[in-house]
């Protein structure tokens, strides 16, 4: 999701940030946008002057049981997002959008670490409104798209957007025009 969104902004100057050091850079390349990776988070606040668009679109997943060991699932669902809103310093009409899940959808037996994952993400961006007035947040909660995040369940359902597509609507949906795809 974060390759297709960074893509619908071609031509605008971005920062990336991200796990995978190999796609990060490739895809910085292809974009001509400046790379942090996902660990450096006060570097990258500290290299941006302020932000006037930031879009969290980091994501895990994994399937296990409440009584079975796990990775932090928190750690990308909850952590960076803190960790950015923490640091980072904002225009005036500053927007930030973070990609959030319907509980609805992920309420089901070896998910609740993601599902308490991103019920933490809505829960601090609740507070961040309050606290960071000049900034305009939004949480979006897209049907389903076809990303590796549906590997534990066997693949994405039928019908579910592709990347490029879900990209598109939420990047249309964005004001002001420069931003449009």
């Amino acid at each position: 999701m974060g390759s297709a969104l960074a893509s619908q902004l071609l031509g605008e100057e971005l920062w990336l940030s991200g796990r995978n050091q190999a796609r990060l850079e490739s895809l910085a390349a292809s974009l001509g946008a400046q790379i942090y990776p996902a660990a450096e988070v006060a570097a990258l606040a500290q290299a941006v002057s302020l932000i006037d668009l930031l879009i969290y679109a980091a994501g895990a997943v994994e399937r296990a049981l409440i009584k079975e060991p796990s990775r932090d699932l928190f750690a990308a669902n909850f952590w960076g997002a803190y960790f950015l809103l923490r640091h980072l310093r904002w225009n005036p009409g500053g927007r930030a959008l973070f990609l959030g899940a319907y509980p609805r959808y992920i309420a089901y037996p070896g998910f609740g670490l993601y599902a308490a994952s991103k019920a933490a993400l809505e829960g601090l961006l609740e507070v961040a409104r309050k606290e960071l007035k000049d900034v305009s947040f939004c949480l979006v909660r897209l049907p389903a798209v076809r990303t590796p995040l549906w590997a534990p369940l066997g693949g994405a359902p039928r019908g579910a957007l592709s990347p490029e597509e879900a990209a598109q609507k939420i990047i249309s949906k964005l004001a002001p025009p420069a931003y449009s795809a």
